[in-house]
């Protein structure tokens, strides 16, 4: 017991003493390490993305293409997934009936990975997707339940949607050369889409029943724009294996548990797929097979009652007028948009009201094409 004060003191002194910005030196090849995503499946097209971990400063992803991926069953039976561009990889529902299979890439650079053998799993359908008000914002959650008593390993993933508004409507364009007209193109709706980059796991092995009732899957805080109109949520429902819900179990603790000196240190990722000629190169990702169940659910800002938003990217919005003829200068040499415009008492156009583009331009951060299975 005598090392003890020791212990409580070096703790108070690592947690009062000064932070300083540290830059790790980790080795790792300069291209990063493989990540795979998706899951190989026999009701639905199979989609697989292959990307490389990048270092902590680097913002843009690392598609890896031009890779070969093949689909390979025990019985010596093949797929082959097309190559869509930004890591993307795909194929029609695969024809595995009750068969193990296995995943290998070639990637351009000729280096061939292989995953091990898996067994199909068949996922049972989401009972139902909820949403909840709560302090904190809504809570999105999920319900669902195996009557056969078989899954026990969950894994979910998740698309939002969300149709958002421009701070200023603008009715008019700059034609350029003096000119302004009235707008034809809406830029004042859009959309924008995200999906989610947790891992999202839940394991019935200790209930009585093999049921998985408000899983919450997120939360989206008060005063986001993601609600200010209409929302729209698109869960994704996977089974696991024992071996792959222990995969992801460690991905999640490694990922969102570490923060301070008493959170559980990084584990070793058991990955099941490897480089056939460096076992002990690091990938990231787990090979698994499973049927996808979804559900879609809209959440509509008027059942919210008293939801505000704030969206940062407007605050310096201004309004300004542009009279005529100045308003030329606004409109080609400065970011500006014209809103509308202001007339004489005789009915001349004597001025537009104006702001900044990225206050009355929605497409600078979503796009004004409606998404088709969004409602009329």
């Amino acid at each position: 017991m005598r090392t003890l004060p020791i212990i409580i003191s070096v703790c108070c002194l690592l947690l009062c003493q000064c932070k300083d910005p540290f830059s790790p030196d980790i080795e790792s090849p300069k291209q990063g390490y493989l990540v795979i995503e998706g899951f190989l499946d026999t009701a639905n097209p199979t989609e697989i993305r292959l990307t490389r971990t990048r270092g902590l400063q680097e913002t843009e992803i690392a598609y890896e293409n031009g890779a070969t991926v093949t689909v390979e069953t025990e019985s010596g039976s093949a797929f082959n997934l097309s190559f869509h561009g930004d890591g993307l990889y795909s194929a029609p529902p695969l024809a595995l009936g009750t068969e193990k299979a296995r995943l290998r890439i070639v990637t351009a650079g000729n280096v061939t990975y292989l995953s091990d053998f898996v067994e199909s799993k068949m996922a049972p359908p989401i009972d139902s997707v909820t949403w909840e008000r709560r302090d904190d914002g809504v809570h999105v959650l999920v319900n669902t339940h195996d009557n056969h008593n078989q899954t026990h390993y969950y894994f979910w993933t998740y698309e939002e949607t969300w149709h958002f508004r421009s701070l200023y409507e603008s009715h008019y364009e700059y034609a350029g050369d003096g000119e302004v007209r009235v707008r034809e193109n809406d830029i004042y709706n859009c959309w924008s889409s995200q999906r989610s980059t947790g891992v999202y796991l839940a394991n019935t092995t200790g209930l009585s029943d093999d049921r998985v009732i408000g899983q919450r899957l997120l939360a989206i805080p008060n005063l986001s724009e993601k609600l200010g109109v209409k929302y729209s949520i698109l869960v994704k429902q996977y089974a696991l294996t024992a071996e792959a819900h222990q995969y992801w179990e460690v991905l999640q603790k490694n990922t969102e548990e570490m923060g301070s000196i008493f959170d559980p240190q990084p584990s070793n990722l058991e990955s099941n797929i490897r480089n056939v000629d460096d076992i002990n190169e690091p990938v990231v990702g787990y090979i698994s097979i499973s049927t996808m169940r979804q559900k879609r659910i809209f959440i509509d800002n008027v059942e919210l009652k008293d939801w505000e938003i704030h969206v940062p990217f407007y605050d310096d919005c201004v309004l300004t007028q542009a009279g005529i003829p100045e308003y030329d200068k606004y409109f080609r040499i400065r970011d500006y948009i014209p809103l509308f415009h202001i007339r004489d008492a005789v009915g001349r156009i004597v001025a537009y009201t104006t702001t900044f583009d990225h206050c009355a331009d929605c497409t600078i951060r979503g796009t004004n094409v409606r998404p088709a299975f969004w409602p009329q």
